[in-house]
């Protein structure tokens, strides 16, 4: 019971730590010491508490010794502060009379009856299949070897001959500079 100890939902602090303390004397041969206890506790209790706590030991509450951590614990207790103000608010909302049930019955069932008969909706668009009717035909292309459409010849890929030297840019440039065609201008 004590090692698993934590904070009910809508338990208030001053209740989880009289609870925490029932369980302590009710099993006084728990074995374990004070440092342990309060460890425990601050584990087991919500959130904002641990904050609160923290705080209130200037940064961390695991630092204090024991007698000043009971102290602060038993501080925050009896505070006002401690009070779990989210379970303790008043319902505020007016009880509706059987007109207005009735009314929010019908909305319901409206809704109940759209979502129950709703159709499915297809998004997919349906694909038309084009065949080419002016007698185009398609051509091969051969990319092996670096040929390409038509046989032209892409770059300056001299297919996988043995003499690697040819295919070295550096060395072919000279050979192949005038090999495309191309005259460069010269000022005569």
């Amino acid at each position: 019971m004590i090692a698993q100890f934590s904070q009910g939902p809508a338990e208030t602090f001053k209740a989880a730590w009289l609870r925490f303390k029932a369980y302590q004397r009710d099993c006084q041969h728990h074995g374990f010491d004070e440092v342990q206890l309060l460890r425990t506790f601050f584990s087991g209790i919500d959130w904002r508490y641990q904050v609160a706590l923290d705080a209130a030991s200037d940064g961390n509450f695991k630092t204090r010794r024991p007698r000043e951590a009971n102290k602060l614990i038993e501080n925050l207790a009896a505070s006002n502060s401690s009070k779990n103000a989210d379970f303790e608010r008043k319902s505020l909302a007016a009880e509706l009379d059987n007109g207005q049930m009735a009314e929010v019955k019908a909305k319901l069932d409206t809704v109940h009856n759209l979502l129950v008969n709703k159709k499915s909706v297809h998004f997919a668009q349906e694909v038309e299949v084009f065949e080419s009717d002016d007698g185009a035909t398609e051509e091969d292309v051969n990319y092996v070897n670096g040929s390409g459409y038509n046989g032209q010849r892409y770059g300056n890929y001299q297919g996988n001959f043995k003499n690697y030297g040819q295919n070295n840019q550096r060395g072919n440039y000279g050979n192949n500079q005038n090999s495309s065609g191309y005259m460069p201008k010269t000022d005569a």
